[in-house]
């Protein structure tokens, strides 16, 4: 992606400000491509390195014993929908729940090596955690066959020096009876800069357990996403960021019209987290390379819940 020419933008400076923080303590300096591409995923907290076993041919979603596992934390019978309703949030300020962790693992001497580590959760409600599991390890399985898929096409000996590697965690990054948001993190290589990506899970876990898009916290989608780029907009007219120039519009598939616009990037959406004070916006697809510290943007609850539903904004943020 080539960057905009701004002859009052020093791209070192604004790519130097400092990175960004997921949920928790994770941070961030540079980004991947999209899923599918290339593309690295974000963590809530900064990415371990998963040390394995070698194997001589990969092993498609190995699960071994916890990485760095803690007796897992059930959530206690109480936090179920009570009387057929489901329970709003958890009191500001409560922490998070710390499930065991397992991880997947693929490995081939010499060409790859991929790990991945994630939560899995145990509760009260047993169908709920069997389907929030399957859920969320579907989701992180494809992203190990997009890189087992590229990794395998590569022809030629065995380079170690130059094998291909991911590596990265994910975590619970808010929790409530009703809505969970696991948090990611990835490295993405090789090369002397890897790729690193963060990105975030949604599900609703009550009534039922499913994955959450933006279209199921909308009131009407396009008024939705219009506010949320406006507010994003604002954002990007504040600090430094205002220095990068950019403001960003909406309008899917415009990108495949004509040059790209630089300085008014088409903003699709897609990466989202819940927080608990606010979403969390991802813009990594969408921002040059030098400044992927800008990629996160945190909107507060308060100024967005005019747009979205009443019922779900209030399940997650309380009244």
């Amino acid at each position: 992606m080539q960057l905009m020419t701004r002859p009052c933008l020093s791209y070192q400076r604004v790519a130097s400000v400092g990175c960004l923080c997921l949920f928790v303590n994770g941070c961030r300096s540079e980004a991947g491509a999209p899923d599918g591409k290339g593309r690295a995923a974000g963590a809530a907290q900064a990415t371990p390195s998963v040390s394995v076993s070698p194997t001589s041919a990969p092993a498609m979603a190995t699960r071994e014993p916890a990485v760095n596992a803690a007796p897992a934390v059930a959530v206690s019978a109480n936090a179920a929908a009570q009387d057929g309703e489901c329970a709003g949030p958890l009191p500001l300020g409560s922490p998070l729940p710390h499930f065991e962790q397992r991880k997947l693992n693929s490995r081939k001497e010499g060409y790859y090596r991929f790990e991945l580590a994630y939560p899995v959760f145990q509760e009260a409600r047993e169908k709920v955690a069997q389907k929030i599991n399957r859920q969320l390890l579907e989701r992180l399985t494809a992203i190990q066959k997009r890189f087992l898929k590229e990794a395998e096409a590569t022809n030629g000996a065995p380079d170690p020096d130059n094998a291909r590697w991911y590596e990265g965690k994910c975590d619970v990054a808010f929790y409530s009876p009703s809505f969970a948001s696991v948090g990611c993190e990835t490295m993405e290589g090789p090369g002397a800069h890897p790729n690193l990506d963060k990105f975030a899970i949604n599900f609703e876990i009550c009534p039922d357990v499913r994955r959450l898009t933006l279209a199921d916290l909308c009131r009407e989608l396009p008024e939705c996403r219009k506010k949320i780029i406006e507010l994003i907009n604002q954002d990007f007219r504040t600090g430094k960021k205002k220095e990068t120039g950019i403001q960003f519009r909406d309008g899917p598939g415009a990108e495949k019209v004509g040059a790209p616009d630089m300085e008014h990037p088409v903003v699709t959406l897609r990466e989202f987290g819940i927080t608990p004070v606010g979403l969390r916006l991802f813009l990594f697809d969408e921002l040059p390379h030098v400044l992927q510290a800008f990629a996160i943007v945190d909107i507060p609850a308060a100024k967005v819940r005019p747009v979205l539903r009443d019922d779900v904004a209030r399940r997650i943020w309380g009244p």
